[in-house]
């Protein structure tokens, strides 16, 4: 038996109260009808079971889970008839079943969950898991609003990985989060223009303005996100030249922005055939616009596209760098994610939050080579 407390909210429902009974065995379980319940001592709840019925007519549900719960696990049943509105529940860490599924899976889960330690370190979480969770979620409203600034997002964190890599940097969570939203102030630009500004296409006038703005009403966005300032910063400056960088500014934010200016170099001309001599000339111009040191990690750096084919796949077969294909929905027809997106271990793992509603297979496109290796 674990020291761990459950509190499940179900309201008539059978199935709950079966698993409840199930859990009593194996940790200490309150059962109520509302949060509001003043018995509930907020700091020993480890994980909450809710009836999706129960709380999609309780208005004031979210409101007190959000600010009292926040570190719990909360586990959501819902009938198979139902349709859910999983984006009211982005503030939360949750897990989504929709029947049919058994008793046993369900309590399985859950079990597993307390074992491993949910909510060992409750004020720790708080510190070191908030801003990925923030993060988490912009990427996926990104995702949503606008396909083709999340992929650009996707991309420039893959060459941001091969500089800490290479330089041996230290691996910082701001460095990813930065690039993954480095675009995030394009939500409104169309994108035809966000992919011929970063091909260095010809553009009129009021499209270049338009992207040009984005580092700015990216950095505004982010300013008002508590935990995300020196991302917010390191976005606003991914477009400032290497040497412009006075020596009072942060580490961290001069580092991430000159590590998106060498990626975003990268990104508008990786596929290019005369890369290599692209990145001469600008070495040898020595205008101070890149990070050298950052740069030179890419010199006779080849990338060359792999054939790629279509194929159609269960949720836990995704991987990351798969591109979908096709919109993927919940089996009540809820969208989970656009079509054409580049899957990242952040976009995995939000799909995987509703892995027991998710509507498979899933058709996506991915690389011989990598489906090669997975073979192996």
């Amino acid at each position: 038996m674990t020291n761990s407390t459950v509190l499940f909210l179900y309201g008539s429902s059978k199935f709950l109260r079966d698993c409840s009974v199930v859990l009593r065995d194996h940790c200490k379980v309150y059962v109520v009808n509302s949060l509001e319940t003043e018995s509930i001592e907020e700091d020993e709840i480890d994980m909450i079971v809710a009836d999706y019925s129960v709380i999609d007519g309780d208005s004031s549900f979210l409101s007190r889970a959000v600010k009292f719960f926040a570190n719990c696990r909360f586990i959501i049943v819902a009938d198979e008839i139902q349709k859910l509105n999983v984006n009211q529940f982005r503030q939360l860490d949750f897990q989504i079943f929709q029947l049919p599924v058994t008793v046993r899976e369900v309590t399985n889960y859950i079990f597993k969950q307390l074992v491993a330690g949910i909510k060992n370190k409750k004020h720790q979480r708080v510190i070191d898991s908030s801003p990925y969770e923030i993060v988490q979620t912009l990427h996926g409203v990104l995702s949503l609003v606008n396909p083709v600034a999340y992929n650009v997002g996707v991309q420039l964190d893959r060459f941001v990985s091969i500089i800490i890599e290479k330089l041996e940097m230290e691996d910082r969570q701001e460095y990813h989060s930065a690039a993954l939203l480095s675009h995030i102030g394009c939500i409104a630009v169309e994108h035809d223009v966000i992919i011929n500004s970063i091909s260095q296409q010809e553009v009129d006038e009021y499209s270049k303005n338009m992207y040009r703005m984005h580092t700015e009403l990216g950095q505004r966005l982010l300013d008002n996100i508590p935990m995300l300032n020196d991302v917010a910063r390191i976005v606003g400056l991914q477009n400032r030249d290497y040497n412009k960088f006075s020596a009072n500014e942060s580490p961290i934010v001069s580092g991430g922005a000159q590590m998106l200016k060498v990626a975003a170099f990268m990104h508008a001309n990786y596929f290019k055939d005369d890369l290599n001599q692209r990145m001469y000339n600008v070495l040898c111009e020595n205008k101070g616009i890149y990070n050298k040191k950052m740069l030179m990690v890419f010199v006779d750096y080849k990338i060359t596209p792999d054939d790629t084919f279509v194929t159609s796949l269960r949720l836990k077969e995704l991987e990351p760098f798969m591109i979908l294909e096709e919109p993927v929905y919940n089996v009540s027809g809820l969208l989970l994610m656009a079509g054409g997106l580049e899957l990242n271990s952040m976009s995995l793992e939000r799909l995987r939050k509703f892995s027991s509603t998710v509507k498979e297979p899933i058709k996506v496109r991915c690389s011989m080579k990598l489906a090669k290796e997975s073979a192996d």
